[in-house]
């Protein structure tokens, strides 16, 4: 049918804000869920957005000969849209009811319920919007308004989420909804009816209600009470106490069977897995003794008292290294603006003021960008088990692609090594579980081909650890530019033998496989090797 209503700039700005809540809601949802069910689960959003705005753009096509009044069709708009804010607070409540419950209720009643819930705002949204788009003369500006009210909800994800938590934001979506109802009724009209004005007033206190009552999402397998939350667009970080033994990510042979007094440290937990540790800095030193003995030091033990750049500082544990090893310069990148704030702010005074101890300088930027920019060189790259399992407030598949390992950015961190320095990084596994180590191995392998080295085998160690808190081993690479010596090589057997670690790979020692075939392989020309554009 063809367009047959001229539309006002009511229902232009009213389709603007009716498309800003839609996509705001879609980029909120990649949030929740990432928080709330795991990152991969982000991943259903596009599909119950695609459903529900379909059904509601087919239901429209169907109900086309009966609405064929300009007035019966703006009451349908009206409708649609009050509906749409109001169908967006009810789903949030009690999807996240469902998804604290999900061991309860099972993977596959979660998946069938939290899909029939978020379908149902979409369905109403792409009524609104097809209505919009084929029921009114001037489709091309209409489309503009469209594009640019969805346009308008990434910055506003981005700027808000910095200020406000996500279900906040999430459900300030249903007030945008309701401001375009608002806006629908302004149609060949100088002021809104009556019922519009009424249904914003339904919806604002619905709002206010969720606000004040809404349940609070469950972190996964945290059973400590949560001290404190912090949501940004990289994700939300929740610290909660952990009181014990310092904790540490490989056992620590040379202190195993003492007694140590507790201490106060912080669990800082990224969305649904990612996990780090904030310790107390009044913790003692025998506490930090056993801290820097972890395998995450293995860098700094053997470069002390140097430069430092540590990649995801997160709780600081790598910058509370550096500083037991007296590392004269210590440069930490965070890309989560929430953990810097907890460092710099909220447990500033926890941690001893880390943040801003001598010669400590904590950034926050993304790290292959900032030391690109930076032209500095270390005698130490840090780089230990980055991961994340969050979904960014920018789409839920860029986190599943990790830039920091691939074969640019191993070149990068070669090019800003002193002439001894090392390239410090762990992945889990060792020989039993070789893939990421493998994968690491690889890389390291090509970065030095590229510049020229010819026998790599005497630039690369490679030990393992046990995983201090189950079955698993933490793979631990050490990568110079420079042959290691014969001095650096016996300080890294000896800490080796000490701590009861595996000898994969020591330059003129054992060579244990898969790795071995590596170090001779031609990584520049492996098809598998992963790349900027194929991470």
């Amino acid at each position: 049918m063809e367009s047959q209503f001229k539309p006002t700039l009511a229902i232009k700005y009213g389709l603007c804000l009716a498309s800003l809540s839609t996509v705001l809601l879609e980029l909120m949802l990649t949030r929740i869920f990432s928080a709330s069910a795991g990152y991969h689960f982000a991943f259903m959003i596009v599909s119950m957005t695609m459903f529900g705005m379909t059904l509601g753009a087919l239901f429209t096509w169907i109900k086309r000969e009966k609405e064929l009044q300009e007035e019966q069709l703006n009451k349908v708009l009206k409708r649609n849209c009050f509906c749409f804010a109001l169908s967006i607070l009810v789903a949030y409540c009690v999807q996240v009811q469902v998804s604290n419950n999900i061991v309860a209720i099972g993977a596959e009643m979660w998946v069938l319920l939290t899909f029939l819930l978020y379908s149902l705002p979409f369905y109403f949204s792409g009524r609104v919007i097809s209505i919009c788009l084929t029921r009114f003369q001037e489709v091309g500006k209409l489309y503009a308004f469209d594009l640019v009210g969805a346009a308008l909800s990434c910055p506003m994800v981005a700027i808000g989420l910095l200020y406000i938590d996500a279900p906040m934001l999430l459900e300030s979506a249903s007030v945008i909804a309701a401001l375009a109802m608002v806006l629908f009724s302004l149609h060949g009209k100088s002021m809104p009816d009556k019922i519009s004005i009424g249904g914003a007033a339904v919806v604002a206190i619905v709002y206010g209600i969720t606000l004040l009552f809404q349940p609070p999402i469950k972190v996964a397998n945290v059973s400590a009470p949560v001290e404190y939350v912090k949501w940004s667009p990289i994700g939300r970080v929740v610290a909660t106490e952990v009181k014990g033994a310092p904790v540490t990510w490989s056992k620590v042979a040379t202190l195993e069977g003492r007694k140590l007094p507790p201490i106060d440290q912080k669990g800082l937990y990224i969305d649904w897995g990612a996990m780090t540790i904030m310790t107390d800095g009044k913790a003692g030193q025998a506490a930090f003794d056993v801290i820097a003995k972890d395998i995450t030091g293995i860098g700094n033990f053997l470069r002390p008292a140097g430069s430092l750049f540590v990649i995801g500082v997160g709780g600081g544990r790598d910058i509370l290294t550096g500083l037991e090893y007296k590392q004269k310069t210590i440069d930490g990148i965070e890309v989560n603006p929430a953990i810097v704030d907890m460092l710099r702010v909220k447990y500033a005074d926890f941690t001893g003021n880390l943040a801003s101890r001598p010669g400590v300088s904590l950034i926050n930027d993304e790290a292959r960008n900032w030391l690109a920019r930076s032209g500095k060189k270390y005698d130490v790259i840090q780089c230990s088990l980055v991961d994340t399992w969050a979904a960014s407030s920018s789409g839920a598949f860029m986190l599943t692609e990790n830039v920091l390992y691939t074969k640019e950015a191993f070149e990068l961190y070669v090019k800003h090594l002193t002439p001894k320095g090392v390239l410090s990084i762990l992945r889990w596994g060792d020989d039993k579980e070789p893939a990421q180590v493998s994968r690491m191995l690889k890389l390291a392998v090509a970065a030095l081909q590229s510049v020229g080295v010819k026998e790599v085998d005497k630039h690369i160690i490679l030990v393992a650890a046990p995983f201090s808190l189950s079955e698993h081993s933490i793979g631990a690479m050490l990568l110079s530019l420079s042959p290691f010596e014969q001095n650096d090589i016996d300080t890294i057997t000896k800490f080796a033998k000490e701590q009861d670690y595996k000898q994969l790979l020591i330059p003129g020692g054992p060579a244990v496989e898969p790795f071995a075939s590596i170090l001779k392989s031609d990584a520049l020309i492996d098809p598998d090797l992963p790349t900027d554009d194929k991470p």
